[in-house]
């Protein structure tokens, strides 16, 4: 495969995008796969891999080191299970391979040396005469298999066929599936370190207030209940920083949500938006922003435009403005610590908390600096999620023909 990375350099995910709509001429016939290309063919599964003994050492769960000589891979979700030491266990064979989950239907592209994990960790070889293993790695990932619970999969697998273009094209498609994976897992690197500045600078924000690190070091602090922070800062109830006015609000369940509709729809779980509603009265008429707190999930979720509430554990708290500022008060509770109840109630946890409560103006600046931090982790995550839909696209439209790349040129020019 020669130069493809400058390929990419010099043209681009854009420009790549367009290469790729070139009209092709090549004749399509009719497969068990649908219409492919004269020069594909459509092999078995159990034609595609090299069906040779492999001898390796499975090394059981409850035996994983968290550090160690040689990397575990089993069907878990992570790439790297865990570690073990012992030289012996550690996979002989050709690489690289493909590793299936046979309980989980995860699938692995494997290019290191690494020891299997014991349960249900399937080692696939390919027949490299007939494919690119990075190419086989994809084309089972275009794969649907039927989910059996925690039974086993790989049966399923062996039924399965497999698109399979000329070698060159095979190298081609992984190498632009490959890319793109490559930028999403640079933008999740991206992510995770804002993620790691966001958790230190509120750490350093609610000891020392929004001052520099050598200011810092002259502040003077105090030892409260809730930890040290600059001394001329308050403390009050949660109870005195928020309004207890009643409010009225109705409450969708969640088995009636919509996946498309006018107003968004807000509730205790993971995603900003959990689903969407048509009717303008359920819609929350009070003031804005308010914070969510899920009764059972303590997430936390700063709300600043119209929206339906979600029936179960959702908590509706509104600031005090006299007291606390809005964007303040949603990043001292997510600085708070709730100790866990599993799936019970927390809501009367948060009502005893006690949080640190500056001027204003401080609280706008502290506000102001976190909320910058989650800004630019957000036009990532934009961009993760975006590249995600691209990938998913590709490896379709790359798989059955749709899209064509045998006529890209990625020879050094």
């Amino acid at each position: 495969m020669k130069n493809y990375r400058k390929f990419w350099n010099n043209w681009g995910l854009n420009k790549m995008q367009q290469e790729l709509k070139t009209e092709q001429k090549e004749e399509y016939k009719e497969t068990e796969l649908g219409l492919l290309p004269e020069s594909w063919i459509v092999e078995n599964f159990t034609q595609c891999i090299n069906k040779k003994r492999i001898k390796l050492g499975k090394v059981k769960k409850q035996e994983y080191q968290e550090i160690g000589k040689f990397p575990i891979v089993d069907q878990g979700q992570k790439l790297i299970a865990g570690y073990c030491d012992n030289e012996e266990d550690v996979y002989k064979g050709e690489l690289p391979i493909i590793i299936f989950g046979d309980h989980t239907r995860i699938i692995k592209f494997i290019d290191f040396s690494f020891v299997c994990g014991a349960d249900g960790t399937k080692v696939i070889v390919p027949d490299l005469s007939k494919l690119s293993t990075s190419f086989f790695y994809y084309a089972l990932s275009n794969i649907e298999i039927p989910s059996r619970g925690y039974n086993r999969h790989y049966s399923l697998l062996k039924e399965k066929k497999i698109p399979l273009p000329p070698l060159p094209e095979q190298k081609k498609i992984a190498f632009i599936l490959s890319t793109i994976q490559d930028a999403i897992e640079k933008t999740e690197n991206v992510i995770n370190s804002f993620k790691e500045l966001k958790k230190s600078m509120m750490k350093h924000l609610f000891t020392y207030g929004p001052v520099s690190l050598e200011q810092a070091e002259k502040t003077k602090l105090k030892k409260t209940e809730i930890g040290y922070m600059p001394k001329e800062w308050d403390i009050k109830n949660f109870e005195k920083c928020i309004n207890k006015k009643i409010i009225k609000v109705g409450k969708i369940k969640q088995q009636e949500y919509k996946g498309v509709g006018k107003y968004p729809i807000v509730d205790q779980g993971q995603n900003l938006i959990a689903g969407y509603w048509d009717n303008e009265k359920d819609v929350y008429q009070g003031d804005l922003p308010i914070i969510i707190f899920g009764d059972h999930t303590r997430i936390v979720k700063f709300i600043d435009f119209p929206f339906v509430c979600g029936a179960d554990g959702t908590k509706i708290i509104v600031p005090n403005l006299e007291v606390i500022d809005s964007k303040f008060f949603h990043y001292a509770l997510k600085n708070t610590e709730i100790p866990s109840r599993g799936y019970n109630r927390h809501y009367s946890l948060l009502k005893e908390k006690r949080l640190p409560i500056p001027s204003i103006s401080v609280q706008k600046e502290i506000a102001s600096i976190i909320y910058s931090i989650d800004e630019k982790k957000e036009k990532e995550e934009n961009k993760k999620n975006a590249l995600e839909e691209l990938f998913k696209s590709m490896l379709h439209n790359l798989m059955t023909a749709k899209i064509r790349v045998n006529h890209l040129n990625f020879e050094e020019q």
